[in-house]
C-alpha cells in the first residue's frame, strides 16, 4: 500500500503482516516509518515471526528480541555495497540486448569447465559456434572484456514437434555465457539448453587446445560443503562390455555410497544440499562435466559463483574421491531420546566480541529452538 513516493512522517507504528521477501522492499517499508522530526516519536514495527520462509538476509530482523537499530544500518550499507558492485560491473559491458535489460537476466547456476592454453581469448570469434547464422538465426552478443564476460542471445526458427510442414516454425532462444578465468586458465560455460559441453563455443574462444573437466576431477565441488546429504545418486558399474547405470533420488541415498557399493561402481550423477560459509547451499555434479546448483542469479553473481567452483576443482589438494566422506545418512528416530538439552551455555569471550548482531539474533534462534523441543 505504501509504495515509493509515499511520505508521512507522521505514522509511527507499522504492522508488517505480510513479510517480504526482498531486503530492499523491506528497507523501503521501514524507512517510510523512521523518518526523524523532533515532536514525533520512537518509531514501532510489529511482525508476525512465525514466518519462516524468509531470505537469509531477512532472517536476523524476524529473530527472538533484535534490534533494529543495529541491524538496519548493517544490513542496509551491505544491500548498498552490493548494489554498487553490481553496477560497476554491468557498466563494464559493451553492446547492447534490445529489450532486454542486462539486469534481468538470471540465468540458472549451471556450466561446464574447460582448461585453457590460450594467452589470449578471441570473443570476437564465437560466431564460429553459431554456424546457424543467417536467416534463420539472430546473435545478440554483448561484452565485458575487464571481467572476461560474453553474453550471448541467440535465436533461431526451427520448426514444431506436431507437423512437418516448413512454412510452421516457432522461434528458440538461447543464452550461452562464457568467462574466462585466467590465473586458473580456466573456461567457464553456460548454455541455458543444457544440451552439450558447448565445445565448439570453447574453441572459437580459446583455440582447440582446450579440455574438459570431467570425472573424477569434477567432484572437486563437494568439498567444504558441511553437513552434507545426498538427494541424488546415480552410479554406472561395469559388467563386462556392458555398463549398467542405477539412480536413486531422496534424503536417504547417501546409504547407497556404502564401500561395498562404491568397490564396484563409479559415481555418475551426484547432487545434494550442506552448508557452505554459514548459509545453506545445494551443488550437484556430473561425471561428464557439468555442475549445478538449485539457484538463479543476475550475471554478476553467476561470474562469482563459477570463480567459486573453478577454485575448488583448480585445487590439486582435493582428493575427489574423499570429499564425500563424512556424508549424512539420516537415520528414522521412532522414539524420544532419553535426553535432551534445555539450553546453551555460550563461552563469554564469544558473547564480549560479537561482531555482528546477525551472530546474537542466531544465538536467540538456536535457544528459542532448543526450549521448544525441551
Amino acid at each position: 500500500m505504501l509504495g515509493e513516493g509515499f511520505d508521512m512522517p507522521e505514522l509511527k507504528i507499522a504492522a508488517f503482516h505480510d513479510l517480504r521477501k526482498s531486503l530492499a522492499v523491506t528497507l523501503q517499508l521501514a524507512g517510510r516509518f523512521t523518518r526523524a522530526r523532533e515532536d514525533l516519536g520512537e518509531p514501532v514495527f510489529i511482525a508476525n515471526t512465525a514466518d519462516v520462509n524468509l531470505k537469509e538476509e531477512l532472517r536476523a530482523l524476524y529473530a527472538q528480541d533484535p534490534d533494529w537499530n543495529l541491524l538496519l544500518p548493517h544490513l542496509s550499507e551491505g544491500a548498498i555495497g552490493q548494489e554498487l558492485e553490481a553496477q560497476r560491473f554491468m557498466g563494464g559491458f559493451v553492446g547492447q540486448l534490445d529489450e532486454i535489460p542486462l539486469t534481468e537476466i538470471q540465468p540458472a547456476a549451471s556450466m561446464v569447465l574447460y582448461r585453457t592454453q590460450c594467452a589470449r581469448w578471441t570473443p570476437g570469434a564465437f560466431k564460429a559456434a553459431f554456424k546457424g547464422s543467417s536467416d534463420s538465426e539472430q546473435v545478440y552478443p554483448i561484452l565485458n572484456e575487464a571481467e572476461r564476460m560474453l553474453v550471448v542471445i541467440a535465436a533461431r526458427r526451427q520448426g514444431v514437434p506436431w507437423t512437418d510442414i516448413s512454412t510452421v516454425d516457432g522461434v528458440a532462444w538461447e543464452l550461452c555465457i562464457a568467462i574466462l578465468d585466467p590465473d586458473k586458465a580456466l573456461l567457464y560455460i553456460h548454455g541455458s539448453a543444457n544440451n552439450g559441453n558447448y565445445s565448439d563455443f570453447a574453441k572459437a574462444l580459446c583455440g582447440d587446445n582446450v579440455e574438459l573437466i570431467k570425472a573424477p576431477d569434477v567432484f572437486r565441488v563437494f568439498a567444504g560443503i558441511n553437513r552434507l546429504m545426498l538427494t541424488n545418486v546415480g552410479l554406472d558399474e561395469q559388467l563386462g562390455r556392458q555398463i549398467r547405470y542405477t539412480g536413486r533420488m531422496g534424503p536417504d541415498v547417501g546409504a547407497l555410497l556404502a564401500d561395498a557399493t562404491l568397490a564396484t561402481t563409479t559415481k555418475a550423477v551426484l547432487a545434494g544440499v550442506g552448508f557452505e560459509n554459514g548459509g545453506l547451499t545445494s551443488v550437484g555434479a556430473g561425471k561428464r562435466g557439468r555442475v549445478w546448483s538449485n539457484l538463479r542469479l543476475r550475471v554478476d553473481q553467476f561470474a562469482a559463483w563459477c570463480k567459486n567452483i573453478g577454485s575448488k576443482i583448480d585445487d590439486s589438494n582435493i582428493d575427489p574421491e574423499q570429499v564425500l566422506r563424512g556424508t549424512l545418512i539420516p537415520t528414522l528416530v521412532d522414539s524420544r531420546p532419553a535426553a535432551v538439552p534445555v539450553g546453551v551455555d555460550w563461552p563469554v569471550e564469544l558473547l564480549d566480541h560479537v561482531e555482528s548482531a546477525t551472530t546474537i539474533s542466531f544465538a536467540h534462534t538456536i535457544n528459542e529452538q532448543l526450549t521448544k523441543s525441551g
